[in-house]
């Protein structure tokens, strides 16, 4: 991956329309035609740029099959960068995660969804509190449904998760993904011990939500001249390339009158110290998970923190003195930085058995792949949440 500073200044580069005048005779009736065809044919060869579905790797395949549920971290081969603000109907004073995070034990009055999704809240699926009523525990192995998690053929189901997962099933296959993907997200940060038994379905329904082409969980964007992809997802606080990577365009092929998906931001992460993870969300909408390795003998600070800056390829200063260049093999922070202030932040490594360890100076990082994953996910001034 480039420097951004100069992917943003290709970005700017857009076909202008021009017009010229013939000082010669006029052009006959059957030039004109002739023209006209040759325009025609080269629009239905595709000789014209035209906007096409992003091609999002494992994030595609995830969304167009129930059966073939990968990880985000091998998707994302190139550009990927974004964020996304939804706001709850909740209307908690703190972020939603930081109040199920607060409540564990307890379970919400209701699920959290975003209002302002176009394609959520319609009449005939509004989202509703699952039911806890399920009296005896159900064995969803032998159910029906096709993106039944592997995970749970390994033992009964408790009931209540087995009713919550019937109603997020029926959900999905009703196309309601923000729904099914909000009781998801419910039940990944308020009840962790089930993590493992909805892993399949929440990536899916986050593959759908935040990579996928096809379902629009905002209105879509319609280009208008003198527009950038900078400029575009500067007003939906996410960073260009991750337009760029979801919509599968270049920012000099942006042409005024073209669609894009987008999705407002930015994007948040909470480092779970004890269970070395990295968890990205929207507001608690789950986005993905990353192992990361962290700081030996309590070393690695807990609290909130902000995105300060970000570099690639970055320079290390080492503490007890000396330079390390940016492309020096040995820069033990890899080739992305992602700076929280008093020298901590998320990096990438070349020592590749650290990560799910706790060997670090302070700060946390992830294998190569992940960390410029979650480089692209992360914008100056993402929150940062580090606890135990």
């Amino acid at each position: 991956m480039g420097n951004l500073s100069r992917k943003t200044d290709a970005g700017s580069g857009m076909m202008e329309p021009f017009a010229f005048e013939n000082s010669k005779k006029p052009a006959t009736p059957w030039v004109i035609a002739a023209i006209l065809f040759a325009a025609l044919v080269a629009w239905q060869l595709d000789y014209f740029p035209r906007l096409r579905p992003a091609s999002s790797g494992t994030l595609a395949e995830t969304s167009s099959s129930l059966h073939a549920v990968t990880p985000l971290d091998a998707s994302w081969d190139e550009i990927v960068d974004r964020s996304a603000d939804l706001q709850p109907t909740r209307n908690d004073a703190a972020d939603p995660l930081q109040s199920a995070l607060a409540m564990q034990s307890e379970p919400l009055d209701t699920t959290v969804v975003p209002e302002n999704t176009r394609n959520s809240l319609r009449q005939d699926s509004m989202v509703r509190p699952a039911s806890f009523e399920l009296a005896e525990p159900t064995d969803l192995s032998a159910q029906s449904s096709s993106d039944a998690d592997s995970d749970s053929q390994m033992g009964v189901i408790p009931a209540e998760l087995a009713e919550r997962l019937r109603a997020i099933d029926m959900l999905f296959r009703d196309g309601n993904i923000a729904e099914a993907h909000a009781r998801l997200s419910w039940i990944y940060w308020k009840q962790p011990s089930y993590r493992r038994l909805i892993k399949s379905r929440l990536e899916h329904t986050a593959a759908e939500i935040f990579a996928g082409s096809d379902y629009q969980l905002e209105d879509p964007h319609i280009v208008e001249f003198g527009e950038t992809l900078n400029s575009i997802a500067a007003r939906h606080n996410v960073p260009w390339t991750y337009l760029a990577r979801l919509n599968n365009i270049a920012p000099r092929d942006l042409q005024a009158g073209q669609t894009l998906k987008v999705i407002s931001g930015p994007f948040s992460a909470l480092v779970d110290l004890d269970e070395f993870s990295l968890t990205v969300h929207a507001q608690g909408w789950f986005i993905h998970r990353y192992q990361v390795g962290i700081g030996k003998e309590e070393r690695t600070p807990r609290g909130e923190f902000k995105v300060k800056e970000k570099l690639e390829n970055p320079t290390w200063y080492n503490p007890d003195g000396g330079v390390v260049d940016a492309d020096d093999p040995s820069n033990p922070l890899g080739e992305f930085w992602l700076g929280l202030g008093d020298h901590i932040g998320i990096h990438g490594t070349i020592d590749a058995d650290s990560i799910g360890t706790a060997r670090s100076r302070g700060c946390i990082h992830l294998a190569d792949g992940d960390i410029e994953e979650v480089f692209n996910l992360l914008s100056i001034g993402s929150t940062v949440v580090i606890r135990d």
